[in-house]
């Protein structure tokens, strides 16, 4: 709680980042974790859209799940991957959230994702609700959901939906999915963090899966990726220094990106730095209110610990953690980690660009467009060197499926749902089950004669 007496500065504040943000907790240098967020639907009698389903009762339903699944019901609405326990819950608007536990490998988190997301879905069918997975509500608006109701979802919710951008649509109407990765050695964590902020525009491209809001489209891939980015920008914009400073300046330039964020649930909501300066109604900071104020921060790349990456919308159920698999490969490898770095480093002031183009369509434009090929080249590359152990046939299976199908051949998942929505006309039940049944279809490649 705030206090009348300061007790924190700048130098406080940076030993703290460093100790408890960009340090692997209880020594665990390499963990890998994956969270994910769905749409529930229940059915109108056509199939055509989504009837009501009070949050209450989503709420009931999710945590009998979880209960009958080995799973645990976490009252908060936003995903977070625990350090033992696998999670589910019910999200901001009409989402429900699975978060893995942080495993050893990723073909540990791919096999525990894979299991609950089957027990998840069959507990909810039961209920007659449809975990739906989209990058963005297809059929809703912001402004047809129930508010949460615990008190941080509240508050957060609130700040959000202020601030001048489309913060509660980012909120209620987007549905992303994130990857935890460890730090590794103290040589490796700063070049994973600034290979982490090259790659992020990438895969907002590569797996944007949002084209539909609402039943209309905007002349966006991923309205998600647009949406948190402009929701608050303060609060979820990573600034170009993030890939542009010294590798030793990684928690300098994090410091300054939390002070000039402003500060949720205080008067007036001033950036945290000023409030540090300025007590407001008498009182200044805490070490709890910067932790909660740390918690508030949203950018794509995330230090918690360990390594949050949040760019990538929801996937169709045939690629569901190919976001992993394109992480791991890039940052966990020893070959892969230095040639992105080498690749992408000359050019890291053009970060703020390679988002907005990644928003739209990627590859339409050719540089953007060849080196996104050109790290899932990579990627797939380090899937098929490592351990079958480590990283897993279904992981690499996965991720080979979704290069073929889309990311080498300059499509996403977006135009994959897009076709089938500009061809119906609408995103219903039966347009949905077409667009996974052709995504699990086999490519064919006639040969030259």
């Amino acid at each position: 709680m705030p206090s009348p007496y300061r007790s924190l500065d700048a130098a406080a504040l940076r030993r703290d980042l460093l100790e408890n943000s960009f340090t692997s907790l209880r020594g665990e240098n390499e963990v890998h974790g994956a969270w994910a967020e769905c749409f529930a639907v229940r059915w109108d009698e056509r199939g055509a859209r989504p009837s009501a389903l009070a949050r209450s009762e989503l709420v009931d339903i999710v945590a009998a799940a979880a209960a009958r699944g080995g799973l645990e019901f976490a009252a908060s609405a936003r995903p977070r991957c625990d350090a033992t326990r696998t999670q589910v819950g019910v999200g901001f608007g009409h989402k429900v959230w699975l978060a893995t536990w942080l495993c050893k490998s990723p073909s540990a988190c791919h096999e525990t994702f894979d299991r609950a997301l089957i027990a998840l879905r069959a507990a909810c069918s039961a209920a007659r609700v449809e975990l739906v997975s989209v990058g963005a509500d297809p059929w809703r608006a912001a402004d047809e959901s129930e508010a949460p109701t615990e008190a941080l979802d509240v508050e957060r919710e609130a700040f959000f939906a202020a601030s001048e951008g489309p913060g509660l649509a980012a909120l209620r109407v987007t549905a992303r999915t994130g990857v935890v990765l460890g730090w590794g050695t103290a040589v490796t964590a700063p070049l994973r963090w600034k290979a982490a902020q090259f790659i992020a525009p990438f895969a907002n491209a590569l797996f944007a899966h949002s084209p539909v809001v609402a039943g209309s489209h905007q002349g966006l891939k991923s309205f998600g990726s647009r949406a948190w980015r402009l929701a608050a920008p303060d609060v979820t914009a990573p600034p170009p220094t993030f890939a542009d400073g010294p590798d030793g300046d990684r928690v300098a330039q994090y410091l300054t990106f939390a002070l000039e964020a402003r500060a949720c649930g205080i008067a007036g909501e001033p950036a945290f730095g000023r409030w540090l300066e300025r007590a407001v109604d008498g009182k200044f900071p805490e070490l709890a209110d910067w932790h909660r104020h740390l918690d508030t921060l949203s950018p794509p790349v995330k230090p918690i610990g360990h390594l949050e990456l949040v760019f990538a919308d929801t996937q169709p159920r045939a690629f569901s953690l190919a976001p992993l698999a394109f992480a791991a490969a890039l940052l966990d490898d020893s070959a892969s980690l230095p040639r992105v770095l080498e690749r992408h480093a000359l050019r890291s002031r053009e970060l703020a660009r390679r988002y907005e183009i990644a928003e739209r369509d990627g590859f339409t434009e050719p540089i953007f467009a060849s080196d996104a090929k050109a790290l899932v080249a990579l990627a797939a590359d380090a899937l098929l060197r490592g351990s079958s152990s480590w990283y897993g046939a279904p992981l690499r299976v996965a991720f080979v499926h979704f290069a073929e199908r889309c990311a080498l051949r300059s499509r996403t998942p977006a135009d994959e749902l897009l076709d089938v929505f500009l061809h119906r006309g609408e995103i219903d039940r039966a347009a949905l089950y077409e667009h996974e049944r052709r995504l699990l279809q086999p490519l064919t490649f006639s040969r030259a004669s």
